[in-house]
């Protein structure tokens, strides 16, 4: 066989040999990318959850505000209409509540902050329900007490340090119940 056939031969083994070494390595190059593309998917995920916590807790704390402003309201104009949001901000409080505790329902860190946020809420409610009986009963001073005291500050300095203080997780991190809480004063995240 001729000198130059053999090495046509070879060079054509070669070129195979080139083709299928950069075929895989366009193959591996889509796989990573696609991997990449899972985790950042993952990541964007994660993101979007600890949002949606931070925005239900913020939620919740202007619903306690709004229920706390409506009492105000009230013992300032003496218009019962004034009271008519009370009611509806404590229901849209709580449900904001059982929200969290959905979103945070993995996370027994974060449900044990949920819980503590429940205990304050219904103390915060307990509190508003005396202050419009007393306001009721002609009572303002002592309304005005519940409202303006020291307690009264106390629950809702809970409520706001509760719904804003513990860790996100971050987009890498593992999701489970042993993390520890950073530092940071972010929102409840699940």
């Amino acid at each position: 066989m001729p000198a130059r056939l053999v090495k046509a031969e070879q060079l054509q083994r070669k070129a195979r040999l080139i083709n299928i070494i950069g075929f895989t390595l366009v193959l591996a190059a889509a796989v990573a990318m696609a991997i990449g593309l899972v985790w950042s998917r993952i990541a964007d995920m994660w993101v979007l959850h600890t949002l949606e916590v931070q925005q239900t807790a913020q939620t919740l704390l202007i619903s306690t505000r709004d229920a706390e402003s409506a009492l105000r309201s009230f013992l300032l104009s003496s218009d019962p209409d004034d009271l008519k949001p009370l009611d509806s901000s404590l229901e849209a409080a709580r449900s904001e509540l059982n929200k969290l505790r959905s979103l945070t329902a993995d996370n027994s860190f974060q449900q044990a902050r949920v819980k503590k946020l429940d205990d304050l809420l219904r103390a915060k409610a307990e509190q508003l329900s005396k202050g419009v009986v007393s306001a009721k009963e002609g009572q303002r001073d002592a309304a005005l007490a519940a409202i303006n005291s020291r307690e009264d500050r106390e629950l809702l300095s809970g409520i706001r340090e509760k719904s804003k203080r513990s860790s996100p997780p971050s987009a890498t991190s593992s999701r489970s119940d042993s993390r520890e809480p950073h530092s940071s004063d972010t929102c409840l995240a699940g």
